[in-house]
């Protein structure tokens, strides 16, 4: 089980995920209680993280966007009791894709 935090150091159970917005990207910061049992780090939070996946995760470890106390880790970490997880993750950008006009040359009409 995991103790949830935004940036105010409000507590939260382990069921709801506080984020706060700045600059555009979602912070949230939890702390992993004694009932947790050791585990790689990107296991962990595949478990809390459902809407992303495990590689994604591990893309945002290796760039330093999820954090163990304050230390950028490999996604192969293992988190113990009383880490500080802080995950710092951008807003996805909307896709926008544009058609374009090309010249094609039919090759054969029936």
């Amino acid at each position: 089980m995991a103790t949830f935090r935004n940036l105010a150091e409000r507590s939260f159970s382990s069921e709801s995920i506080p984020s706060s917005e700045l600059g555009g990207d979602m912070i949230t910061e939890f702390v992993i209680t004694a009932g947790e049992q050791p585990k790689r780090l990107d296991i962990f939070l595949v478990g809390r993280e459902r809407d992303t996946s495990r590689s994604a995760l591990q893309r945002l470890i290796e760039l330093g966007r999820i954090r163990v106390n304050d230390q950028v880790v490999k996604p192969s970490h293992k988190i113990k009791p009383g880490d500080r997880v802080t995950m710092d993750v951008p807003k996805p950008e909307p896709l926008s894709m544009k058609g374009e006009a090309i010249p094609l040359e039919v090759l054969f009409e029936d």
